[in-house]
């Protein structure tokens, strides 16, 4: 089973810190700011309710 999953994983993962308290939420970057490494353009997308 463990190499079935592969498909389903990324092939790279990139990690930042963030210190503090956030609220709950994704991140999000296009595809052109992350192949530019402009970490910097990373938008937190917060949950929408009533959808």
């Amino acid at each position: 089973m463990r190499h079935q999953l592969r498909a389903f994983l990324p092939g790279t993962v990139v990690g930042e810190h963030y210190g503090g308290t956030m609220v709950n939420g994704d991140f999000s970057i296009t595809h052109d700011a992350l192949i530019a490494d402009d970490l910097d353009r990373m938008q937190r997308l917060q949950p929408v309710r009533g959808r």
